[in-house]
């Protein structure tokens, strides 16, 4: 097993809950999202919960 394979924990907002992070509706608005609070991590893992005829993602990640 590789280290941290079993250890994921979920992002929480200001209010304790679940992080959701919304998208786009149409194939051409840029949508920013920001954490709460800066993340560390080795890897990030996003669920997608809706989408419309086919499922698709694109993501870049502002690291300091």
């Amino acid at each position: 097993m590789r280290p941290y394979e079993d250890e994921w924990q979920t992002v929480k907002d200001a209010r304790s809950q679940a992080d959701t992070l919304y998208g786009n509706s149409d194939s051409d608005t840029k949508v920013t999202n920001m954490f709460h609070k800066p993340i560390v991590a080795v890897k990030l893992r996003l669920v997608a919960q809706q989408w419309n005829n086919y499922i698709s993602l694109r993501h870049e990640y502002l690291t300091c």
